[in-house]
């Protein structure tokens, strides 16, 4: 009987032993093409510069992805054959899935985002589709804020507690006081997209996430965030 036991007991080692052979072998699992909860790296891999520039849609859209000066954040914009802005956020790498993302900040989802391995001009990104390098020295369509350069004043009051300062590239610095006699303090700064029609995004780039309605309505008169607060441009 105990001799009996013996080629059993190698019979189950080697099945045990192919097993984890097997396991072994599992090929890794490819990365997802979206995820929610994406964390925001305080620093951005150099190699996300590749992705830098202006991108063709198959359907007119466009694709824009420039480095923010302030914060060194790859920024992402999407527009439609309009003009007008329908996803924005950032792109970087995620280590844990050994791939690059774009945090589309409209929708809080992360979509996968990588050029063709076969033609390095291509770019792919889930949900959103293929697109094309723009050539170099193709004329982009950039929105002129130089009549929106300025700043203005909650209510137009002389003395306000909260100015908007909006300089010629559509860079926006939101100041604040407790008083009509105290200091100013910036309580957030940011970049302007347009999205058509006197409508803008005010995208925050010292609070993540953060992006702010704003609507102009003539020269000298604009609404801004959820509250709709009135703003006069100052002389």
């Amino acid at each position: 009987m105990k001799n009996a036991k013996k080629p059993m007991a190698l019979f189950l080692s080697l099945v045990l032993c192919m097993g984890l052979s097997a396991c072994g072998n599992d090929p890794p699992k490819p990365p997802p093409d979206s995820f929610e909860g994406m964390v925001k790296e305080s620093k951005i891999a150099e190699e996300s510069s590749r992705y830098l520039g202006s991108w063709q849609g198959e359907e007119e859209n466009r694709l824009e992805i420039e480095k923010s000066g302030e914060t060194g954040d790859v920024r992402v914009a999407l527009y439609d054959a309009k003009g007008e802005i329908y996803a924005s956020g950032y792109l970087q790498p995620v280590k844990k899935y050994g791939a690059d993302y774009f945090y589309n900040e409209h929708d809080g989802m992360a979509h996968r985002t990588w050029i063709d391995s076969e033609n390095s001009d291509v770019l792919r990104m889930d949900a959103f589709g293929i697109f094309t390098r723009a050539p170099e020295g193709a004329e982009e369509e950039r929105f002129d804020f130089k009549p929106l350069e300025g700043t203005w004043a909650m209510d137009g009051a002389k003395n306000p507690t909260s100015v908007l300062d909006i300089d010629d590239e559509g860079g926006w610095h939101l100041r604040e006081r407790p008083g009509k006699k105290g200091k100013f303090k910036e309580v957030d700064s940011g970049t302007l997209r347009s999205k058509g029609e006197g409508r803008f995004e005010a995208v925050s780039d010292d609070h993540e996430g953060v992006v702010y309605d704003m609507t102009v309505v003539d020269k000298k008169t604009l609404y801004w965030g959820g509250e709709n607060d009135h703003y006069q441009k100052m002389k």
